[in-house]
This record gives C-alpha cells, sequence and structure tokens, in this order.
C-alpha cells in the first residue's frame, strides 16, 4: 500500500500513528514475556523447586518501605518513648545486620523485636552496615527494661564509639559486651542496637568504662541524656532491637559475673472470689463446684495418696496409656453418675490437676 502525503501536518500525524502503533507493540511484548515468566514461576512454586534469593530480596526491601516499616515497629514497641523522650522519633536510614553465633554453622540473627534467649547472646554480636571509608560511627546497646532501682534509666550492654567506616572492630570499645540478664519474673526485655552518625571523631573519655566492667552501676545508662550531650555531633541513624527473657545462663551471669545475688520476682497474685455456696446450684459440675469450698492443700493430698498407692518412690515416673479414652464401662459402672465418668477419663488421661499422677512436678 502506498501512501502519498500531500502536506507536513499528515507526515506529523502518520509519524505520531507510528509511533503509538510501536509503543503499544512493545507493551504487548513485555506483557506476553512478564505472563510467561509468571507462569514458569507458579509453576516452580507448586513444584517446590523454587528458588529465592534471601540476599536480593533483602535489598529490594531496604531500599522500598524499610525505614518506615522499622519506624512504626519500633513505635509499637515504645522504643522512642523510652530512649529519646515522649513524642520523639527518627527514621533508621542506614540498615544493620547484626548477628550472634549460634554455634559453628548457624547464627541468630537480630531484627525488629524478634525473640532470642540469653543463651544464643553470650558472644559478642557481628555487626555490618554500608558507610563511607571517611565517615565516623557509634554504636550503642542497651536494655531499657531491666534496671534493678531506677525505671527511667538503662543498662548498658555494649558501647563502640569513633567507628571508621563500617569496621566495628576498629571502633573504640567504651564499654566491653555483657551478654543479657533479663531477672526471672519480669517477661520479655527489649534489647536495642542504636547507630549514630558522628560528624568528626569525638572525645568519649567521660563514657569510658573499666575493662571489663562487672559494676551495674557504671553500666547505668540514659540514652536521653547521652544524646543531649553530643547531640550537636552525632545523628541517630540506624535502629535494631530483639527481645529476651530468663533462660539458666541469667543465673551465672550474676553468681560468675557480676558478685552477686539473683533477684527473682513473682507476681502477687489477688486473692480468687469465691462466692456464697448455694445448697443447689443450677448448672454446675457437681464435684468442680465443691472443690471450690475446699482446702487445696487436702485436694492435693489425696492427688498425692493416689499416686503412691500402687507406687514405690524408688521406682521411675509411670507412663501414660497409650488409649486412655478407652474405657470399658463393665457391670455397676455403667450406672455411675456423668460427673463420675468424667473425673475417671481426666485419671486416665492425666488432665488438670491429676496430672501429678504422672509427674513429679509443682503447681495446680
Amino acid at each position: 500500500m502506498q501512501v502519498i502525503l500531500t502536506s507536513a501536518k499528515q507526515l506529523i500525524s502518520v509519524c505520531q500513528l507510528l509511533s503509538k502503533l510501536l509503543q503499544r507493540e512493545k507493551k504487548h511484548r513485555i506483557y506476553e514475556k512478564h505472563n510467561k515468566q509468571k507462569a514458569e514461576l507458579e509453576q516452580a512454586a507448586r513444584h517446590r523447586t523454587l528458588r529465592i534469593d534471601m540476599e536480593e530480596m533483602k535489598k529490594d526491601f531496604y531500599n522500598t518501605g524499610y525505614t518506615n516499616q522499622l519506624k512504626i515497629v519500633a513505635e509499637h514497641y515504645g522504643i522512642f518513648n523510652d530512649l529519646f523522650g515522649q513524642h520523639a522519633f527518627f527514621n533508621p536510614r542506614v540498615p544493620l545486620n547484626i548477628t550472634f553465633d549460634f554455634d559453628e554453622e548457624f547464627v541468630s540473627p537480630v531484627n525488629c523485636g524478634n525473640l532470642l534467649k540469653p543463651a544464643e547472646c553470650t558472644g559478642t554480636p557481628k555487626v555490618t552496615y554500608e558507610a563511607a571509608e571517611d565517615s565516623w560511627w557509634s554504636l550503642v546497646l542497651t536494655n531499657p527494661d531491666g534496671h534493678l532501682t531506677d525505671n527511667t534509666a538503662e543498662y548498658l550492654h555494649w558501647f563502640v564509639g569513633n567507628i571508621p567506616g563500617g569496621d566495628v572492630e576498629k571502633g573504640d570499645v567504651l564499654c566491653d559486651y555483657l551478654q543479657p540478664f533479663p531477672c526471672r519474673g519480669t517477661g520479655w526485655h527489649r534489647y536495642v542496637f542504636t547507630l549514630y552518625k558522628q560528624e568528626s571523631k569525638i572525645d568519649f573519655s567521660a563514657e569510658k568504662r573499666e575493662m571489663p566492667c562487672h559494676s551495674l552501676r557504671q553500666r547505668t545508662f540514659q540514652t536521653t541524656e547521652f544524646y543531649r550531650t553530643y547531640e550537636k555531633d552525632i545523628t541517630p541513624a540506624g535502629l535494631a532491637f530483639f527481645q529476651a527473657d530468663w533462660d539458666e545462663t541469667v543465673t551465672d551471669v550474676y553468681h560468675n559475673t557480676l558478685g552477686m545475688k539473683e533477684p527473682v520476682f513473682e507476681f502477687d497474685w489477688p486473692p480468687l472470689h469465691i462466692s456464697v455456696q448455694k445448697t443447689v446450684p443450677h448448672k454446675k459440675p457437681f464435684n468442680l463446684y465443691l472443690d471450690r469450698y475446699r482446702d487445696s492443700k487436702e485436694i492435693a493430698t489425696e492427688i498425692l495418696m493416689a499416686r503412691l498407692k500402687n507406687r514405690s518412690p524408688f521406682e521411675e515416673e509411670p507412663t501414660r496409656r497409650k488409649l486412655p479414652n478407652i474405657i470399658p464401662w463393665m457391670g455397676e459402672e455403667r450406672n455411675l453418675p456423668s460427673w463420675k465418668k468424667t473425673q475417671i477419663r481426666k485419671e486416665r488421661l492425666g488432665m488438670g490437676r491429676y496430672r501429678h499422677l504422672y509427674e513429679n512436678k509443682p503447681g495446680p
């Protein structure tokens, strides 16, 4: 087909039309290629042969919504309020890659409030981040939940200042690392890594602790006061935190490292409210209702006597029945009331208070 162009306007319109057709064809090819890749990925995922590069995934996450999401998580856990004061916050622009050596093969990473045990955090963590070689940084690890005498203070677990670039090992260790030691009975504690960008090299001689530092008084720290002192020279730039609760290694830290007795906290439960006993309680389990008004020591004695009735204290713990729900109700047992049959089932299953028939552990 031949087209005869009689004017410049027709030439321009034809060029625009060809450009649109080429763009549409290009989009169609990209769409077909995308659909083909999507189908291949879907098939690989269905057959469990799909492999994802986690490093590329992390880079993509750090370059997209990392800052905003980490800020939201930190606000949810009250990190900014407890460290920098009410209404204070910052955007963590520098991603921190922090790991503890779990064993020779595996590591325990620190993300955004993940749960770790103190036994996983006994050694000094490995911290990496991207930074220019001529820049200076400071890294601080504190626990805002564990101070024994001052609720507004923190314990300093690690402090490295004047870090050249991203090489933490070349920084000045102002306070050596001490593993988490949350007291028994106090639940989960937050352990926060805060990375500060320094304008230049800073004289941190006032923050220097003795090495090794085994004094909780010297490890007392307040992020708000620290930031007010150096706010002209440092800027918070990175954040990461994890949570830890008590385990057996904490006892060893108190006794052998800190040289003190281990504090133990117990919750003071309010007394259980028991209403006035009724002669005819409607819609109440018969035996359980009566047990409310019995002495708990009397009930525990009955369970203990049943445990020792046909058992020697020198024998091993009894094993549970393989098929406890198979109960042949024969003879007079057929006429037992429903509450008695339920009690027999619980005894055979070791449910509730009857678990003490098969295990020697304290508790109700």
